[in-house]
């Protein structure tokens, strides 16, 4: 954005060591996976032409093996489900990852592992639907405006990624309630700010 090549430098410089990372989850949930891939897959896409291709295939080959096949893993009914909760809870804790799993699978998508890219994004449409349903009525979620906020960050990214990649995002954008998310600021708000 600047020109200044000393951010593209230091930009290149965090991204690079995170994909070098032995893994983005450790034994827990995967929150941070999502996180990880988000920001890959962002640098990956914008930043595209400043990579060189041994740098995008090492960044392209840790989203695949630090995010998707983990989660492949789980979609799958494999590994210890008590360490993963996320593929089948009804809150942020599974529409978080999934949609940092979209977002990077369209980024990559035709370019790298498309066969793994198709087969997560199935899967993680599948699995995203669940806490779409708790959208309804009002787009907020049933645990609280702080995590719809959150929660929505990661929406976003994940709905658009499918309409840019497929011109469509299957419906997913389209779960009761979520028509009236941008609502929720403004039901929180009063003559002195919001609550």
């Amino acid at each position: 954005m600047t020109g200044e090549k000393k951010y593209l430098s230091r930009l290149k410089e965090h991204v690079l060591a995170m994909a070098g990372l032995e893994n983005w989850c450790g034994d827990h949930f995967y929150l941070m996976t999502s996180r990880a891939l988000i920001s890959t897959a962002l640098a990956y896409d914008y930043l595209y032409d400043e990579f060189t291709p041994a740098e995008r295939e090492m960044m392209a080959r840790a989203m695949v093996e630090k995010g998707f096949k983990p989660a492949l893993e789980l979609y799958y009914g494999h590994g210890n489900e008590a360490d993963w909760p996320w593929v089948i809870r009804r809150n942020n804790w599974n529409a978080i990852p999934n949609s940092g799993i979209i977002f990077a699978a369209c980024t990559i998508f035709g370019e790298y592992e498309t066969d793994i890219c198709a087969d997560i994004l199935e899967k993680a449409a599948q699995s995203i639907e669940s806490p779409l349903l708790y959208l309804a009525p009002d787009g907020e979620l049933y645990e609280g405006l702080g995590y719809a906020a959150y929660t929505w960050n990661y929406l976003v990214f994940g709905f658009e990624a499918l309409r840019h990649t497929f011109g469509t995002a299957f419906n997913l954008d389209t779960a009761a309630g979520s028509q009236h998310s941008y609502k929720i600021p403004y039901t929180v708000m009063t003559a002195n700010g919001t609550f």
